[in-house]
């Protein structure tokens, strides 16, 4: 028996609703089990590491092809991409981490909610597409719809990801968008409707307030002021030494002149 809701819940629905998850119904609906297709790279291409086809293979998260993210910079791969947005510590050892060190490690990381996680995810998926020109002419020439499986060793069964509708779904809109020479429109894969992709993931930093200082009186630096005292130093002796000069060469004169009288 549900229990009843008083005013303030019906109040604070529009509020609720800002940060609930934007579940598309396509997404709900059930999909045919991946057994029905005939083979990988016949009539379909299975995006999976060990996968039949090659960009199949490489479109995988798993697959070790770089990713130079335009806000959060170079991971190792998308997985570590994946396990480094989701986590509260954001530890910048995952950049390079990949296989199993990478799946250990992420056991002991703090899992946290990413706001626009699955646009996140494909937008960063799409930059990694793009920075190989080879990857983009094969993503334009492939025809076959996608799917994402694993297939069990012992049984041969195939297996999707629990977020495999999504991911296919934002993998056609890379390769629709890559056809039609424009940039993917990942709209509705937004928990924010009409937000910025990234919005919520970038810290905000405030600008710093610049204080205008008189600038102290310069003073001369201790080497400049040595050798001002060295100069002035040797100055005084080369004057001290022509001064003795001028007295020696006096006596002498004053002893000739005594001789010769």
């Amino acid at each position: 028996m549900k229990t009843k809701q008083g005013s303030m819940f019906e109040k604070l629905q529009p509020i609720r609703r800002q940060f609930k998850p934007n579940r598309s119904e396509d997404f709900r609906q059930p999909a045919p089990s991946p057994m029905k297709w005939i083979g990988d790279g016949e009539d379909h291409i299975n995006i999976w590491e060990h996968g039949e086809t090659e960009l199949g293979c490489i479109l995988s998260p798993n697959y070790d092809l770089g990713l130079n993210h335009s806000i959060f910079g170079r991971f190792a791969n998308m997985e570590a991409f994946w396990h480094y947005i989701q986590s509260e510590e954001r530890d910048d050892r995952i950049r390079s981490m990949s296989g199993q060190t990478l799946k250990k490690f992420s056991k002991m990381l703090t899992n946290t909610r990413v706001t626009n996680f699955r646009a996140i995810i494909m937008d960063s998926h799409y930059q990694r597409i793009k920075a190989y020109k080879v990857l983009v002419k094969s993503m334009k020439e492939s025809t076959l719809p996608f799917d994402c499986y694993y297939i069990n060793d012992k049984s041969g069964i195939r297996m999707r990801p629990v977020y495999f509708k999504w991911f296919l779904r934002g993998m056609e809109e890379i390769r629709t968008a890559l056809k039609e020479d424009r940039e993917p429109n990942f709209s509705f894969l937004l928990d924010r409707p009409a937000t910025d992709i990234y919005e919520f993931v970038v810290p905000k930093t405030e600008k710093a307030v610049v204080i205008k200082e008189e600038k102290p009186q310069q003073t001369a630096s201790l080497l400049s002021s040595v050798k001002q005292e060295v100069a002035e130093q040797e100055k005084a002796n080369e004057e001290e030494q022509d001064k003795g000069l001028e007295e020696d060469t006096e006596a002498a004169k004053n002893e000739r002149f005594e001789l010769k009288a």
